[in-house]
């Protein structure tokens, strides 16, 4: 764990302390985590595991919207304490401020990909992987954490936008209007 990390980022807001017992033989966990504990903001389920291996085990899901499904999931469910954090750093340290650029630009690519796996052309792809990203930057620094329903009513919103269009209207589908934006009244109607 060589490259700077949420544990860099300052306190952490939770986490999990050192394994106790018997430390897995498993390639997937991080020996570092293991042995210090491990305060990143990550789900439960890849507690302990090495970047690489949650990268891997996203990468399983077949398709990428699979794999956009967890990543929001993820992304919107859970506090953003450590993104606050890393940011705030970010203002007044410049070796901080590189290493966020670079993950925001990884990040993003990653984003870009999957969309692109899943049959968005790139140009589009590119669009919508920065809009993502900014609507997760937004609710990170708004603090808000989604569960239950809103949570996925927000997923499957997010997927529609990034995967497939706005929806049409009553009234471009019955008038052949492009414009997704529903027909405004006046106030006498």
């Amino acid at each position: 764990m060589s490259e700077i990390g949420p544990t860099e980022w300052g306190t952490p807001a939770g986490g999990v302390g050192p394994w106790v017992g018997d430390l897995p033989d498993n390639p997937r966990y991080d020996p570092v985590l293991l042995r210090e504990g491990d305060s990143r903001n990550v789900v439960d389920a890849y507690r302990y595991w090495t970047r690489e291996a949650i990268i891997a085990d996203i990468e399983r899901f077949q398709s990428g919207e699979e794999r956009l499904d967890p990543l929001a999931r993820h992304a919107f469910g859970h506090g953003a304490a450590v993104e606050i954090r890393m940011r705030n750093w970010a203002d007044n340290n410049a070796d901080a401020a590189r290493a966020l650029s670079d993950i925001d630009r990884r990040r993003q690519q990653y984003i870009e990909q999957l969309l692109v796996r899943a049959g968005i052309a790139m140009p589009l792809a590119a669009t919508r992987a920065q809009l993502l990203y900014w609507t997760y930057l937004g609710a990170a620094l708004s603090r808000t954490r989604l569960t239950g329903e809103r949570l996925n009513r927000m997923v499957t919103e997010l997927k529609r936008i990034a995967l497939g269009g706005l929806p049409r209207t009553r009234r471009s589908a019955n008038r052949g209007s492009s414009s997704p934006l529903p027909a405004l009244r006046s106030r006498s109607a």
